[in-house]
């Protein structure tokens, strides 16, 4: 699946770690429906199947189950079987991995080609991203800038994105138990700040001559 991925993503400039999110979002599983409604292998809710020209099928909220409910056995019959006939591309792989590469192409250009972030923004939305940069006072502000400011869901998100990528680069090792991260020490001099603070100050006298 990740292969047919990858082939798909090229066209769009995506390195394919992306197509771990896949994963992360439905396990792979065509028919996956969540909690909100979102549908398919890429978990995408109506108005955005909408926005790039899918096919869907309105999945029903709490209130219209409960009226349907309500219904006799052959209506309700009737009304689910003229459902199961409702055409939905988010189930199908193909139309679906492609509107998903033309949304993170565009979300990759809304927030400069930032990975991380173009993740974050995949389960929060590109605005929550943009509010948590603000709020970091950073410019060009990374994940690790911003990541207190995102929902811890989000937060989950993306580190688990992260481990998803690392145990398939080094599968071999994860399957045999053999995956070890060494631990890299630094040592760092009692006046750190202070030399930190000189070097600072004698970069920007030198850029002011």
């Amino acid at each position: 699946m990740l292969p047919r991925i990858n082939i798909i993503f090229k066209k769009y400039h995506l390195p394919e770690e992306l197509g771990t999110l896949m994963l992360l979002e439905s396990g792979g599983n065509g028919n996956a429906v969540s909690k909100t409604g979102a549908v398919g292998y890429w978990q995408i809710m109506d108005e955005v199947a909408k926005e790039y020209g899918l096919k869907y099928g309105h999945q029903l909220n709490s209130a219209e189950k409960k009226k349907i409910s309500k219904l006799n056995t052959r209506k309700a019959g009737a009304f689910f079987k003229a459902r199961g006939k409702q055409k939905d591309d988010r189930k199908n792989f193909y139309k679906s991995t492609m509107a998903e590469a033309r949304s993170l192409h565009e979300r990759r250009l809304n927030l400069d080609d930032n990975w991380l972030l173009v993740v974050a923004s995949y389960n929060c939305g590109v605005g929550n991203v943009w509010n948590a940069m603000k709020k970091s006072g950073k410019e060009n502000a990374s994940f690790w800038d911003i990541k207190k400011y995102l929902p811890a869901e989000t937060q989950a998100y993306v580190l688990n994105f992260i481990t998803l990528n690392v145990i398939f680069r080094s599968y071999d090792n994860f399957i045999n138990n053999n995956l070890n991260f060494t631990a890299v020490k630094i040592t760092i001099p009692d006046n750190f700040e202070h030399i930190n603070a000189t070097e600072m100050e004698e970069n920007s006298t030198s850029s002011d001559k």
